[in-house]
């Protein structure tokens, strides 16, 4: 016979998206978690790509936003 437990509802995290002025991302970010307190903001990110480029003959990795003037926060 199977116990039963207590059905604990788990939540999954609420995530809202920020529009701000391109460039300014990484600033927002900061100031969400410098100013918002941890208990209502979990965490701020900004989600980058890795793109390959060649320039002077060699091919560099640049890290770029994935969604430029968005910051994500949860």
């Amino acid at each position: 016979m199977a116990k039963h437990t207590k059905n604990t509802e788990v939540t999954d995290p609420m995530w809202y998206v920020m529009q701000v002025r391109t460039g300014t991302e990484e600033n927002i970010r900061c100031q969400c978690q410098r100013l918002i307190s941890s208990d209502t903001l979990e965490r701020c990110f900004i989600p980058y790509y890795q793109q390959k480029k060649r320039f002077q003959g060699e091919w560099h990795i640049q890290e770029r936003i994935l969604f430029p003037g968005y910051v994500f926060c949860e």
